[in-house]
Order: structure tokens, then sequence, then C-alpha cells
């Protein structure tokens, strides 16, 4: 959620979310954590593969919670961007931990594990006063708005003029997706994309 917020206090009037461009200096942004964060897993939204297509139809994808080797060089990345950051004058924020390990379960579908918390921008976005908060279309990432939702709380308490919006959150049932998609070769998958027909389906 890259936005920028403007703090201007006053016993009557608390502005705090205030983004309207993206061309203004940055006052307070937040930015990703990779703690706990956890391979995808294969489900009817996603089918991910390893990116060397030579070995990628004869090893599988891994699975589970990422090497902490892996997660550390990350972590390090994401907190030296922070301090870049806030070297410049900009507040920054960090989503609540997680374990993202934990297994999810629906009446509709279920999920070995969860995803990770490194995309604060695919969970939320800014308009103004306004903190949009998405839904998601994979099972692992269903709950992927909890490790903000103590920020969002904040912002909203202390800031009476910010509008807060979730949309609906869908079934993600069966009907709701295409599996075959998967199977389709590349081009044909990128042609029917053109013509808006993916994974997901309208349902």
């Amino acid at each position: 959620m890259t936005a920028k917020f403007t703090e201007n206090f006053s016993l009557n009037n608390a502005k705090i979310v205030n983004a309207w461009n993206e061309w203004d200096p940055l006052e307070e942004v937040v930015v990703g954590s990779a703690d706990q964060a956890c391979f995808e897993p294969t489900e009817p939204g996603s089918h991910p593969k390893l990116r060397d297509s030579a070995i990628a139809d004869q090893i599988p994808f891994p699975g589970g919670p990422k090497p902490q080797a892996m997660l550390d060089k990350t972590i390090e990345e994401l907190a030296g961007f922070a301090a870049l950051l806030e070297s410049q004058g900009v507040k920054v924020r960090r989503p609540e931990p997680q374990d993202f390990s934990q297994a999810i379960q629906t009446p509709d579908f279920t999920v070995a594990n969860q995803y990770c918390a490194v995309c604060p921008r695919d969970v939320m976005i800014t308009f103004g006063n306004e903190i949009l908060e998405a839904t998601m279309s994979r099972w692992a990432r269903f709950f992927e708005y909890l490790p903000y939702r103590k920020l969002v709380y904040e912002y909203w308490h202390a800031d009476p003029q910010m509008i807060w919006n979730a949309a609906p959150k869908p079934s993600m049932a069966d009907a709701m997706y295409r599996e075959d998609f998967w199977d389709w070769p590349l081009a044909e998958r990128h042609a029917r994309m053109h013509e808006f027909e993916f994974c997901v389906t309208q349902d």
C-alpha cells in the first residue's frame, strides 16, 4: 500500500488518510514482511511451477514454509528498503506477524497453508481518504488482509474522515474456477485472456 498520508491534527479534524495522487512527496507507507512466508500451494486458482522449464515438469513446486535462509535474505532486503525510506523522512509501517503455515478450511475449500504478507498493495489500495481492501481469488490468500487489520483500524479510529471499504468475499467454491485453464497451451491461454477468460470465472 504505497500512498501519501498527510497528518494535520486538530481537535475536530484529524486528516491522516489523504492520497489523491502518486506525485506528492511520500510521507507514510506500508512495507510488507516476509516473516513466516510459505510457498503458494497448488489450487484451482494457481498452479505454480518452477521457472526453469527444463526441470519444471520433473521436479514438483515446493510446498509449506520457505527455507529460513531464503526468508532471512528477503527480510534483510525489506528492512534495508524500510531504512532507506526512513532516512528520507518517510514514516514506515509494517504488517503484524502471521503464521502462514496454518491450514485454512471453510465450507467450500481446504488448503494446506497460506502465503505471505510481502505485497501490501495486493490487499489494499488508497484512493483519496478511502482505503479499499481487496478480496483475493486464491485459497491460500483468503485471510491475507489479517496482518494489516490492526493498522487499518488504527487509521480508522484516528481519522474520522477515513472511509474503509472491503470487497465482498467470494465462496471460492469449485464453480468459481476453470481448472482446465492450466492445461491449455500457453498461446491459447494468452489468447483467451485477451477475451477476458481466466482461470477465475465471473461466479
